[in-house]
């Protein structure tokens, strides 16, 4: 069984038995093929505000990854209406956004709860493009204008 420890020039020593192996990767920079996003609950309080962490990871090694490109959006399910159009932020290996009470805000009053979601989508228009997705629901509070 081999172990693979990433090191700090981003390439990997690979240990299997008594022997050692070190993987030079192509340009030195992993490619992420995985987007995990972190929310701190999935149920707020209209027009909150949170902030949500992603992280770009590559799927075989688990690693930390930067993209190329990093862009969102936020929609409404019911109504299938686009709360953000797509935002750009920079590239890192994780990045926060923060989702505002504008964002949080009910559409339909008569609703109980509303459905949100953001996609995040790495390396928009390249052979490495990776795509993301996390829900959330709001609560309605009655007397909120």
């Amino acid at each position: 069984m081999a172990t693979f420890l990433e090191l700090e020039d981003g390439n990997l020593l690979v240990l299997e038995g008594n022997h050692e192996f070190y993987l030079l990767l192509e340009d030195n920079t992993p490619v992420a093929d995985q987007v995990e996003i972190s929310l701190p609950k999935t149920v707020f309080l209209e027009e909150s505000v949170f902030i949500l962490t992603v992280f770009f990871r590559t799927r075989s090694t688990k690693s930390a990854s930067t993209p190329t490109t990093i862009r969102y959006r936020i929609d409404d399910i019911r109504s299938d209406k686009e709360i953000r159009d797509w935002t750009t932020v920079s590239a890192a290996p994780n990045v926060s956004i923060t989702i505002s009470s504008s964002d949080n805000q009910i559409i339909d009053d008569a609703a109980l709860f509303e459905r949100k979601q953001i996609i995040v989508q790495a390396d928009n228009g390249l052979s490495t493009q990776v795509n993301g997705k996390a829900f959330w629901k709001i609560k309605n509070l009655t007397g909120i204008t």
